[in-house]
Order: structure tokens, then C-alpha cells, then sequence
């Protein structure tokens, strides 16, 4: 069997270790100065350097010149340069494939493009020796007052030469034609053109600036409602987008988007026009059991608040008046708040109203009487929920209620 350096080393190592350690004990025994084997010998300083300027020569002295070696698939410059003067082709992409073919390397059509121009080297593509001479007849020619967006790339590849060299022919023989303003596109004429027409078509189209200028001059004759302002439009003219005629409904929904307070008179349905009569008035309190008492404005606002959730409640249900109520309260809470004097007013009104309350108790008068009441009524109310089993104070009527006022708690 043949054995490899590493092989002999190994086998070295293993014979020569033994004789190694029995030497070492010797000399310890015997006082005398250890025996080191060449391996543990520290190589001369002349010896270190020697190697490494050996070394460097042999890896950075190169080609007889200090280059460094070609990457593996690069084609010299000079050979390139040779290459390409010899080139019959007629593009960057044809060079690239003969490149390839001839010496066998896997190159891009970009990076043979980016050398050739780093080179210097004019390319061979036929669009530089196109039909200049017509291409210089006809700008001459030319006498448009515009030119569209991309005007000279259309004209350079009808004659089949490249944008450069077009470029340089325009600007030397006709520089004017860069100055001519671009030609709109179409699609931008017809926008154009369908603006100014519904321009024309809503001439009398109502805008919020125009809406809110007729509200100011609006003067209720008979209700204020928004069918009046409707009729108030109506007889200026005043048409919605696409000169279609305006509704209530529109009329409203822009009104309240532009907080436009309503001048309505009533708030009766229908659009009558007809401003209610005290005795109308009196006759709705009795039938909505609306109160009569205070002066004739409050009763008539109680009246016609109640209408109004009537006829909401027929169009959307009471459900929805409910929800309606609680947002407006929430509103209205949230402009208190922002308002430090009326604050100041809904705290006082809680605490007078809370110190004729006694909390968690049934209402009585505060004196002997209405406390015996209360305590009586108290035990039957634990007695009826179960709380107080063994009490002899009872209810005659065992569905009986927490009384919720001192009348109510004196039967």
C-alpha cells in the first residue's frame, strides 16, 4: 500500500511520540535541560520573511506586468476592439451572439453594450445610417403652428434613424419646431369639450353659494317650509345638475348640509301652508293629552313637538324616535358643557330637585306620620320580596307597588 504525506505524518508522529515522553522523564530526573523536537523549534526571523515575499510574488505579480488575471468568460479590450471593426453585423445583440459563438463565453447584450460605449466605439446600428436626407426634406417642410408628444420619435423611425441623431438634425436645421407648444391629446379635447358643454347646460344649475344667498332673501309668506323655498327657486330659474328640475327633497338635504337654519312657521305635514289657529291648537292638546298649562307659546310648541313625533313615528316607527330623542339629549348635553353658564344652570337645577328627594326610600312627608308610613311600607315591600319572611306587616293587596309619590303613598 502506497502512503500519502498525511498518511507519514500521522505514522511519524505516532513512533517518534513515545521515545519523545520517555526522554523528557529522563532529563527531569536527572536535572538536565529538556530535548525539543524540530517541530517545537521557533523558525529563524530571516527564515519567516524569505517565505513571505515569496508568497507575495507569487500572488500579486502577474502577466509579466502586475495585472491581475481575467475574470473567467472576459474577452480582452484589444481583442473586443479587433472583434468589433471586423464585425459585419447590425446591433449590439448580434455582436453579443457572435461573441458568444466564437469564444465560447455566456456575455449579456448590456454589458457588450456598456464596453462598446466605455470603448469609445461608434455603434453599427442601422438607424444612424438611415434616411437622413429625408428626414431633414421633411422638417423643412414643416408649418404646423403645434406638435404632439412624440412628434420627433414618430418621424425619426419613419426614415429609420435613432432619436439622438434627430435630435441633432431638428436643432440644426429647424431649432423652431422645439419651441411649438405640444398639441393636446384627444382624450383631454373631449374632456374639454364635455365641460364646456355641461357648462352651458347648467347655466342655471343652484351651487351652495347661490343657495345660501337666495335663503337670506327668502321671506315666508305662509309656512317657511321647504316647499315654499322650492317655489321661491322655481320662479328664478334655478335648475339641479343636468338642468333637471329641483325637489323638497334636494332642497332639504342641501339646506341642513349647509347649516342653514329652517324658517318654517309650523311643523305641520303636507305643505298647507296654513298657520294653525288657537282653538285648532287647543283641540290637537286635548287629543295628543298635550298639557295646557302655561302660556299660549308654550302650549302651542308642546302641540306642535308632538305632532311632529307623530308623524315621524308613522313614517319610521317609535323605535327610531327614541334613538332620535336619546342623540339629540346627547347633543344638546355636550353644547351645555361647552357652555360654562348654562352648566352652572343644569347643576343648580340637580341639586334644588335633589333636596326634596330622599334616595332609596319610599316619598313622604318628613314628619312622624309620613315616617311611620315609610317604615311600615318599607317592611311590607322586604316582607313581598322575600327578605323579611317573619315579618306581621303585610300588603292587603299582595300585587301591591313601590308607592313612587307621597299621594300615592298615603293610599
Amino acid at each position: 500500500m502506497k502512503l500519502g504525506p498525511k498518511e507519514i505524518k500521522v505514522v511519524n508522529e505516532y513512533f517518534v511520540r513515545p521515545v519523545k515522553n520517555k526522554l523528557k522523564e529522563i532529563f527531569m530526573k536527572k536535572g538536565l535541560p529538556q530535548l525539543k523536537t524540530p517541530d517545537e523549534v521557533q523558525r529563524p526571523e530571516d527564515a519567516l520573511r524569505r517565505e513571505m515575499f515569496e508568497d507575495a510574488n507569487k500572488r500579486f505579480n502577474k502577466a509579466d506586468g502586475g495585472r491581475i488575471e481575467l475574470a473567467e468568460g472576459t474577452i480582452p479590450l484589444e481583442t473586443f476592439k479587433k472583434e468589433y471593426s471586423k464585425f459585419k453585423g447590425s446591433s449590439d445583440r448580434d455582436f453579443t451572439n457572435f461573441l458568444n459563438k466564437k469564444y465560447k463565453t455566456d456575455l449579456s447584450v448590456g454589458a457588450i453594450e456598456t464596453r462598446r460605449r466605455r470603448a469609445g466605439i461608434a455603434t453599427k446600428n442601422p438607424k444612424n445610417i438611415g434616411d437622413t436626407a429625408g428626414f431633414r426634406k421633411e422638417i423643412n417642410k414643416f408649418k404646423g403652428s403645434e406638435r404632439y408628444k412624440g412628434f420627433v420619435k414618430d418621424l425619426a423611425d419613419k426614415y429609420s434613424i435613432d432619436r439622438k441623431t434627430a435630435d441633432t438634425i431638428i436643432s440644426k436645421e429647424r431649432p423652431d419646431i422645439k419651441e411649438l407648444p405640444n398639441k393636446k391629446p384627444n382624450y383631454l379635447v373631449k374632456a374639454e369639450k364635455a365641460k364646456e358643454a355641461t357648462k352651458l347646460k347648467n347655466k342655471n344649475y343652484l351651487s351652495d353659494e347661490a343657495i345660501k344667498k337666495e335663503y337670506k332673501l327668502f321671506k315666508p309668506k305662509l309656512s317657511g317650509t321647504d316647499k315654499e323655498f322650492l317655489e321661491f327657486l322655481n320662479k328664478k330659474g334655478y335648475k339641479a345638475f343636468g338642468d333637471k328640475p329641483l325637489s323638497v327633497e334636494t332642497i332639504a338635504t342641501r339646506r341642513q348640509r349647509l347649516g342653514l337654519k329652517s324658517k318654517a312657521l309650523t311643523l305641520e305635514t303636507g305643505g298647507t301652508g296654513q298657520r294653525f289657529t288657537d282653538k285648532f291648537i287647543k283641540e290637537e292638546a286635548k287629543r295628543l293629552n298635550v298639557s295646557t298649562k302655561g302660556t299660549a307659546a308654550e302650549v302651542r310648541k308642546r302641540v306642535l313637538r308632538k305632532r311632529g313625533d307623530e308623524t315621524f313615528i308613522k313614517k319610521f316607527g317609535e323605535e327610531a324616535l327614541l334613538e332620535r330623542k336619546r342623540t339629540k339629549a346627547k347633543e344638546n348635553l355636550e353644547k351645555i358643557k361647552a357652555d360654562p353658564k348654562r352648566l352652572e344652570a343644569l347643576r343648580e337645577s340637580k341639586r334644588k330637585y335633589n333636596q326634596k328627594r330622599m334616595f332609596g326610600l319610599v316619598p313622604t312627608e318628613l314628619n312622624p306620620k309620613g315616617l311611620l308610613y315609610r317604615d311600615l311600607i318599607e317592611n311590607a315591600l322586604r316582607y313581598q320580596s322575600g327578605n323579611l319572611q317573619n315579618s306581621h306587616i303585610k300588603f292587603k293587596n299582595p300585587n301591591e307597588k313601590r308607592p313612587s309619590s307621597i299621594p300615592k303613598t298615603k293610599h
